[in-house]
């Protein structure tokens, strides 16, 4: 019998950014100019994020610069 291996959703540090600044899905999705369906579809990696929407989480989040890859661009499991 196999292990399944856990594997963490494409953008859960950013979901936890939201929950550590107390930042509602209604609250990102109205300052990135999304709707809230497509801020989820771009949290759980199904849509892609605009360079224009990670400039302003990056700033609303107070994302170091040698921590950007890590929030933005997450590692893919196979």
């Amino acid at each position: 019998m196999r292990r399944k291996n856990v594997i963490c959703q494409p953008f859960d540090k950013i979901k936890g950014l939201m929950r550590e600044k107390r930042i509602s899905q209604q609250k990102l999705s109205e300052d990135l100019n999304i709707s809230i369906v497509t801020l989820n579809k771009k949290l759980n990696g199904t849509a892609d994020w605009t360079w224009t929407e990670l400039e302003k989480m990056i700033t609303l989040f107070e994302i170091p610069d040698n921590l950007i890859e890590s929030y933005f661009f997450p590692k893919k499991v196979s």
